[in-house]
């Protein structure tokens, strides 16, 4: 014996069209996923833009960071003659010619042969530091004919900023080792 039960013909969904469709509900849920989707990738793209813009800036700060190390540490270690007009402003004799280094403006500028260069920019913080052959500071803010006469290491306090419209801000602190005057005979004077 087979029962058999009949269908309503009400309770069947039928679709006129013959088509298949998605329900409002479906759609508003797929939108908001692909949207949910959408704004993750975005911020993602967003992150790592900044990220690489200040890779960009420590990356130039390095660079410029090698070119002032390389020149200054050559320049110091082959002068024979020093002077210092101010805190911010030496003047080297290298084979005698006139190498001259100027803090102005957050710029250092290096001069020599009669052109000058900007060897590194955006500083927020320079300092020359002296030593005596001993090893004793000598200070720029006091008599500077004692500091020309004693002056055998030289050293430099630089520190690099970079501020980004991104969000980002850059810095890199840099000291120098202490260069020695090698051709520079000052240890009768210290």
């Amino acid at each position: 014996m087979r029962l058999h039960t009949p269908v309503e013909q009400d309770s069947v969904k039928s679709n006129e069209g013959g088509e298949n469709a998605f329900t409002l509900v479906e759609l508003l849920i797929s939108l908001s996923l692909s949207l949910l989707l959408l704004a993750a990738i975005l911020s993602s793209s967003v992150f790592y833009t900044k990220a690489g813009l200040a890779m960009a800036e420590y990356a130039e700060m390095a660079q410029e960071n090698n070119v002032v190390t390389q020149l200054f540490s050559q320049d110091v270690r082959s002068a024979t003659a020093v002077q210092f007009t101010d805190e911010n402003s030496l003047r080297l004799t290298v084979n005698s010619e006139e190498i001259t280094y100027v803090y102005t403006n957050s710029k250092l500028t290096r001069t020599a042969s009669g052109s000058s260069r900007v060897i590194a920019s955006g500083l927020t913080a320079f300092e020359f530091r002296v030593y005596s052959y001993l090893g004793g500071t000598l200070p720029l803010n006091g008599n500077l004919v004692n500091v020309n006469a004693s002056a055998k290491m030289i050293q430099l306090y630089l520190l690099f900023e970079r501020n980004q419209a991104a969000g980002f801000d850059s810095s890199q602190v840099v000291e120098t080792p202490r260069y020695m005057l090698r051709n520079r005979d000052t240890s009768s004077g210290a």
